[in-house]
């Protein structure tokens, strides 16, 4: 199941680092050896590795790596991203947490890959205003911070990876 939430304010994803999340995989608490950089935007910035929380939170706020600054929008809103959750069914989440069978995270984790790839080549754009005139352009450009998860907020078994363009 896929589910896209756009993101209202920085403080609405603080919780992607939060430990108590990985319950069934201990060897993922604690750290963020769940989370990574993925995208040709990731790429171009330098953005490689697990997801630090200075990195995400500077481009939260509107700011690259570089140091410049993504121009926010009309009235000066800024939208901080948008959370794609890609999640497996029940059943695969409690064959890979519950019994152990890491060849179907493995599978997730290839399909949420895949589901990246497509959207990044066929959904990425950008509206540009030029004297008074707004086009919409292709960009095929995305800065995407993978987290993966295990269970849900009940602490059930439920595999699934936050992709926070």
């Amino acid at each position: 199941m896929v589910s896209i939430r756009t993101m209202s304010s920085a403080k609405a994803v603080s919780h992607y680092f939060k430990a108590e999340d990985s319950y069934y995989t201990a060897e993922r608490s604690g750290d963020q050896s769940g989370s990574s950089w993925w995208g040709r935007g990731a790429e171009k910035f330098g953005l490689e590795g697990p997801v630090e929380k200075q990195d995400f939170e500077q481009l939260l706020s509107g700011q690259l790596p570089t140091g410049d600054e993504i121009q926010a929008g009309a009235g000066g809103e800024r939208r901080p991203g948008v959370d794609v959750t890609i999640s497996a069914p029940k059943s695969v989440s409690l064959l890979a947490e519950i019994g152990g069978d890491g060849a179907l995270r493995d599978a997730h984790e290839r399909a949420v890959t895949a589901t990246l790839s497509f959207l990044q080549e066929e959904g990425m754009r950008a509206r540009v205003t030029q004297d008074g005139v707004t086009q919409t352009t292709a960009t095929d450009n995305a800065i995407v911070a993978r987290f993966e998860h295990n269970s849900s907020r009940e602490l059930d078994p439920q595999v699934h990876t936050h992709c926070f363009f």
